[in-house]
């Protein structure tokens, strides 16, 4: 755009025609003419508008520029502290939340309630970055009770947060974020009050067009619920009694066909194998939510949510039914927040489920189908932990309440949405070149994305081997970094180990063994445990070890499966870098792996054993190396065909 096609700072430009500019600084985005483009917003940005219009003109600036407000920096993630990736300076945020989500969205933004009574004076006076609501139907101590419900909003709370989102739209610059998650069923309902964000989230991707026809919202985006991992993982289950199966919730007797046909064949396994019912509205009598007669020898009271989250690990499996069937992204929070507890859900299907935990959430069609998968999760064990394991993977890399959070400071900021993975440094100690094969296998087939390599050899390895050794790791496209260090045979473990760390540049620390196999996803699940353990380094306690005789694998030592504990196997450790920095390998030692855990435990830090899967030990169990549990309890072992393949069953 040139000379006088440009409009004058000076000159105001009509509302009605500011829309037709933006249409035509995108064509001229689209054009190839970014600067143009640029120059039309900033000159419509210089003018006097409503604050509305100025944070939608922001919005397009930023689009273009492909920048964010001045603060940008301070609101992108800093430091690489799980998949989720918390943010280490939290987004300041004045809320209306019910009180779950407060719990769930708190590690992530730093929420200040809006109290009834003085709401107004908070919005002009906190010191906050935007507000998020959502559609609650009480609020924390049930201060908005029916501020989102009221008919016509003529309820004094409904006047209430409509006064409030009034002013913060009008006279206040702070982005408004308001979260519909009860979507679709309750859309006509909050939709006077959810017309007045600038950022619209719905838990129901089908509802997104219906949002963009009717609100004058900067954005609309599609999230799920999600579960934070610091209120529900599966830390310390295998310590807790063990009932069979469970169901949480409502009971619905009218107007909801869909449910009430699931729960007649979904709750069966409960009268089959005589499990638990907490009735969410016990505390509400009402004729439509009472349970059928046969269920009622089963039925407990309703608990809060902090207890019911310690229930999830107490239970084999969990049933789930779904009031919406045909959304690709609304489900039950529970669901997630069960996946993240290491338990198992048995489900009427629905769309949502197929899309996100395909192959994890276990689908029943009919009573006899739900019976047969209760059933099998609870006969069989190995199904049981593929089971629980793949669905903390998945809720862990995927579904945290820090990737929701992470796309709202995307959508409302522009900061960066994806956290790049921790760069995860693989040590291994080989004294000869026997296991060449085994070591370039173990370190190839990780799924995990970001691997440098550091490999301390002994004095045997010849000049050939050595190449063809690091021909093997550089074609791996996940590796990032080879480094080959080699010192005499005579040189401690310790010290060759403490040299190794020395030069690493990961996140984390990886020892591999050059005997052991360390199959697929087992660096994806070690790490992922630095994301709800509270602990600075992890192994596995509990792991599959080849029986040389008998050639049959045992699972050694089981029973500390996701639990903190005071050793384990040496080849399983995994550290934080900037720990073992701190707490190093003792150089002069030949038994350095023993000696770092008794350092870890008498500094008072936590060590994390993960799940058995995913890692066989092969090498043979010696003492040294690889210290007994104290609490050890007897192995029964799996027989297995005496091949290499059949470490399958170790896979997950």
């Amino acid at each position: 755009m040139t000379g006088g096609s440009e409009p004058s700072a000076d000159v105001q430009i009509p509302v009605d025609m500011v829309s037709h500019l933006l249409d035509a600084a995108q064509a001229l985005q689209a054009g190839g003419r970014p600067e143009s483009a640029k120059l039309l917003v900033d000159r419509l940005s210089a003018q006097r508008y409503s604050l509305p219009l100025l944070r939608r003109l922001r919005a397009q600036w930023r689009q273009f520029t492909q920048s964010a407000v001045p603060e940008r920096d301070r609101f992108a993630a800093k430091d690489w502290t799980g998949f989720g990736a918390h943010n280490s300076q939290k987004l300041r945020c004045l809320t209306i939340l019910d009180e779950i989500s407060e719990l769930n969205w708190s590690a992530d933004f730093d929420c200040t309630r809006l109290v009834r009574l003085s709401a107004q004076q908070q919005i002009t006076e906190a010191d906050y970055d935007f507000v998020l609501v959502e559609t609650a139907w009480l609020g924390p101590e049930n201060d908005w009770i029916y501020a989102f419900t009221s008919p016509g909003q003529k309820h004094e709370n409904a006047q209430a947060v409509l006064a409030v989102l009034e002013r913060l739209r009008v006279q206040i610059d702070k982005p408004i974020v308001i979260v519909n998650k009860e979507d679709p069923l309750h859309f006509e309902l909050f939709f006077p009050l959810v017309r007045y964000a600038d950022h619209i989230i719905t838990t129901d991707q089908d509802m997104v067009p219906n949002y963009r026809g009717r609100a004058d919202a900067l954005s609309v985006t599609a999230l799920p619920f999600a579960a934070n991992m610091s209120l529900t993982n599966p830390v310390g289950r295998v310590n807790e009694p063990q009932d069979k199966v469970c169901f949480a919730g409502s009971f619905y007797s009218g107007g909801y066909d869909d449910r009430a046909r699931q729960m007649d064949y979904i709750l069966q396994p409960i009268i089959d194998f005589r499990g638990v019912i907490f009735d969410r509205q016990s505390r509400k009598p009402n004729p439509v939510h009472d349970f059928p007669d046969r269920f009622k020898p089963y039925i407990r009271p309703a608990v809060g949510f902090r207890e019911m989250a310690r229930h999830y690990r107490r239970f084999r499996a969990f049933l789930n039914v779904n009031t919406i069937v045909s959304s690709p992204t609304m489900m039950s929070r529970r669901v997630y927040e069960l996946l993240a507890s290491g338990t198992p859900v048995v489900s009427a299907p629905s769309r949502a489920l197929e899309q996100q935990f395909l192959g994890i959430v276990q689908i029943a069609s009919n009573a006899k189908e739900a019976y047969m998968q209760v059933a099998r999760l609870l006969d069989d064990e190995q199904h049981w932990w593929k089971t629980s394991q793949r669905g903390i993977r998945e809720v862990t890399l995927k579904h945290q309440y820090a990737h929701r959070a992470a796309v709202i400071r995307s959508i409302v900021f522009g900061a960066d949405i994806e956290a790049e993975s921790p760069l995860v440094s693989i040590i291994i100690a080989a004294d000869r070149a026997v296991h060449l094969a085994r070591i370039a296998e173990n370190i190839s087939q990780q799924s995990y994305p970001r691997i440098e390599t550091v490999v301390a050899l002994g004095r045997s390895w010849s000049e050939d081997e050595i190449a063809s050794l690091e021909n093997m790791l550089n074609t791996v496209p996940t590796i990032e970094r080879v480094v080959i260090q080699k010192a005499s045979d005579l040189v401690p473990l310790g010290q060759r180990l403490h040299l190794a760390v020395a030069e690493a540049k990961g996140d984390f620390v990886a020892l591999f063994s050059d005997k052991d196999h360390y199959l697929p996803n087992y660096l994806v699940d070690m790490i992922l445990t630095f994301d709800f353990s509270q602990s600075v380094i992890a192994g596995k306690a509990t792991y599959a070890a080849w029986q040389h005789a008998g050639c049959r694998v045992a699972l050694y030592n089981p029973g500390f499966e996701h639990s903190h504990v005071d050793n384990f196997c040496a080849s399983t450790i995994v550290a934080r870098r900037s720990w073992l920095k701190k707490v190093p390998f003792a150089d002069q030692s030949d038994a350095p792996e023993i000696d770092l855990l008794k350092h870890a435990l008498s500094a008072g830090d936590r060590i994390y054993s993960a799940d058995h899967f995913n890692f066989v030990e092969v090498g043979g169990l010696n003492s040294m190396r690889y210290p007994r549990h104290g609490k050890r309890r007897p192995a029964e072992p799996i027989s297995v065909a005496a091949a290499c393949r059949e470490f399958e069953q170790w896979k997950v």
